[in-house]
């Protein structure tokens, strides 16, 4: 009962019941899910919504999705998710909602001329070598993490992805597998990082 109320006896809010959720969950979570949960708490809160009761009825949880509607499907589904597993542990039940449909989304793939005219336009800057290793298929955050001694001729080895958390920058080991690999970079990006001493001195949110 103490659970289900919170001071005067009134049920919680929606916000009060994702920060008793977050609060409860800290230990056992990476610092890059706390983070991603404290941003959907920031933006419930944002759209007015953390107001909302706990122990919501149909209406209200529906009132949610549509005020995320123009978000992709699958960030819809994964606030949802937060906000359903904050609510069962605040001891309420999450009543079902309706999804918008799934958006086609189209993707802009670069033309060789394009990423050339990128290339060129950092030439020379310190975004060239993240650049390049971004068009290399490496993310973001992998770029970030990598430590010269990762670089063997021009191989390089990724095993590891950097974060920026309430702006300090932490890094973590791959969530797959598969994440922990070599890649070959040409000849050129490789004597550019072994003559600098270092792939890239920018975070994450810096580089993007």
């Amino acid at each position: 009962e103490y659970e289900k109320k919170a001071k005067n006896g009134a049920p919680l809010t929606l916000s009060e019941a994702l920060t008793r959720y977050l609060n409860a969950k800290k230990a056992v979570l990476s610092p890059y899910t706390v983070k991603g949960y404290q941003n959907i708490i920031d933006k419930i809160e944002g759209a007015n919504l953390g107001e909302i009761c706990a122990d919501m009825s149909r209406p209200d949880a529906q009132k949610i999705v549509t005020e995320f509607s123009d978000l992709s499907q699958k960030t819809i589904k994964n606030r949802m998710g937060l906000i359903s597993a904050a609510v069962r542990f605040a001891g309420y039940n999450m009543p079902p909602v309706t999804y918008p449909q799934k958006k086609k989304v189209e993707t802009h793939i670069p033309t060789e001329s394009e990423m050339q005219s990128v290339m060129a336009a950092a030439a020379g800057t310190e975004l060239e070598i993240p650049i390049a290793l971004g068009m290399m298929g490496l993310r973001r955050g992998e770029i970030c993490a990598l430590q010269l001694s990762d670089l063997d001729g021009n191989t390089l080895h990724v095993h590891a992805s950097a974060v920026d958390i309430g702006g300090k920058v932490t890094v973590k080991a791959p969530k797959t597998y598969e994440s922990d690999r070599y890649v070959q970079i040409p000849e050129p990006i490789a004597q550019k990082i072994q003559k600098q001493g270092y792939v890239t001195k920018l975070a994450p949110e810096q580089l993007s």
